[in-house]
């Protein structure tokens, strides 16, 4: 199975020959697009003349532990001169950075092949895309280097971006730094918890957000994306709502030495639950970091039971439970 594509093209102009060409054209993508082919043909006529000229590539993806390579290989061929291009891509460790290496093989017809070998590095932060590129060949030497970046003034101060468009969004969080931003594996959250999303489309639904692969684990996001449908030439504000929530792993018991009822809720100050009682009194809870005490509470016998847990400081320990007592409360009727 692929895809097949067939075209008849025909060129008339009022002071040269009429072109007629045909281009043939397959691709087939093999384990979810992940290694594609493609392959095509083209033959175009004049009156006097006629040229060919084919096409064949492939691209291969390797992956190495969490990354994925790219190395393509491509092949063309003329009435006058053939060429073959191989290349890899792809990123240099787990940083930021990401390299790409080539070489070309080119000859024309009664001339000397040519090699070109060619190699680049890029590297993408918060606040700037940085590129160097060099080539090399028997007659020629040449090296490019590029750098973008940009500068973004709002109410909250500045916020740093590798690159603007017409319309942008000013993502923030209050605990978010390092998270990733979505659509963007190079873009993560500054410091403040801020970055900008660029060249979004106006006039339509724009899915704006980020993944929190990179942030703080004691950061509780209370959603992680939102839909903008922003003007054309907008800044829109894009707040996203954090928690500075530690995880904890804790041991409740009453006064008595017994467990409360399984499944009894804990609540945090504010009221809001924070997780719940399990077997033995075991419960895992992320409370907010300024968090003095949680209150335990369940219903039996059609009456309602709280008591109330004092915090411990944070062990280092994480994952074995905190034995807390917790001391019996009156509820309001």
């Amino acid at each position: 199975a692929g895809a097949f594509s067939l075209a008849w093209v025909a060129r008339r102009h009022v002071a040269r020959e009429a072109q007629h060409s045909l281009q043939v054209g397959w691709g087939r993508a093999y384990a979810q697009g992940r290694l594609r082919v493609d392959a095509s043909f083209e033959h175009t006529q004049q009156t006097h003349a006629h040229t060919r000229h084919g096409m064949l590539s492939l691209s291969v993806p390797l992956r190495a532990g969490a990354a994925t390579h790219s190395l393509h290989l491509q092949a063309r061929a003329a009435d006058s001169q053939h060429a073959v291009q191989f290349g890899a891509q792809g990123p240099v460790g787990s940083t930021r950075a990401t390299y790409g290496v080539g070489l070309l093989q080119a000859q024309a017809r009664d001339r000397e092949a040519s090699t070109t070998a060619s190699g680049s590095l890029g590297l993408s932060t918060h606040a700037a895309r940085i590129g160097a590129g060099l080539g090399v060949s028997r007659h020629a030497r040449q090296w490019s280097a590029s750098a973008e970046g940009a500068l973004l003034a709002h109410r909250g101060g500045l916020t740093f971006a590798p690159a603007l468009g017409d319309t942008v969004a000013l993502l923030r969080t209050d605990h978010g730094r390092g998270a990733r931003v979505l659509h963007d594996p190079h873009l993560r959250l500054d410091r403040h918890g801020r970055a900008v999303v660029a060249h979004l489309s106006p006039y339509r639904r724009n899915r704006v957000g980020l993944d929190p692969q990179g942030a703080d684990p004691d950061v509780h996001f209370a959603w992680t994306e939102r839909d903008v449908a922003p003007r054309a030439g907008a800044v829109v504000d894009v707040a996203l709502p954090t928690l500075h929530a530690p995880a904890r792993w804790l041991r409740v018991l009453r006064e008595d030495g017994s467990a409360p009822p399984f499944a009894a809720d804990i609540v945090s100050p504010s009221n809001h639950g924070v997780g719940s009682v399990g077997r033995d009194g075991v419960a895992y809870v992320r409370a907010a970091s300024d968090a003095m005490h949680l209150d335990v509470r369940w219903e039996e016998d059609g009456e309602r039971h709280a008591c109330r847990i004092a915090l411990p400081p944070v062990t280092a320990t994480p994952f074995e439970p905190q034995p807390v007592t917790c001391a019996a409360q009156d509820l309001i009727r």
